[in-house]
């Protein structure tokens, strides 16, 4: 039977992408729900996006945490640039940047206004690059011209 791809080989490639502390204070299993949600998120982004790739990333066993397929190393990295994207989705629509925006500081509102901001840039950056590697993964396993 072939080798299968794990979450945990997709999570560490997402893990080198992002810097969040709130992780390391998770217990295992929070840490692994967390892990799962950006993990679907990011699959159901591609979906949307109508991202083609050789292997089917779309089959998933949530039991065994391993794709049905084994994937490459440019579909790995893929779904990690995607996952940072979900990641951020998150990170944008929290609760806490809501309240902080209702305070009665002025200095806050501007802060946080800053802050939003600087995390839509950074997650914008990601999903233009998750496109451009599906673009040249696509380019590049494209057998139209052979």
């Amino acid at each position: 039977m072939a080798q299968k791809t794990t979450y945990e080989d997709v999570y560490s490639r997402f893990l080198q992408k992002i810097e969040d502390t709130d992780l390391s204070r998770l217990d295992e299993e929070a840490y692994s729900e967390s892990m799962n949600l950006w993990l679907h998120s990011a699959i159901a982004m591609m979906e949307l996006d109508g991202v083609k790739l050789n292997n089917d990333y779309t089959q998933l066993n949530d039991n065994s945490e391993s794709f049905m397929h084994k994937l490459d190393n440019i579909e790995i990295e893929v779904i990690s640039l995607f996952m940072v994207c979900a990641w951020y989705d998150a990170k944008i629509n929290s609760i806490e940047h809501v309240l902080l925006f209702v305070g009665a500081n002025g200095e806050k509102w501007t802060d946080q206004i800053n802050h939003m901001k600087g995390l839509q840039s950074a997650r914008n950056d990601f999903y233009i690059r998750a496109n451009h590697a599906v673009r040249n993964y696509n380019y590049k396993n494209n057998t139209y011209f052979e």
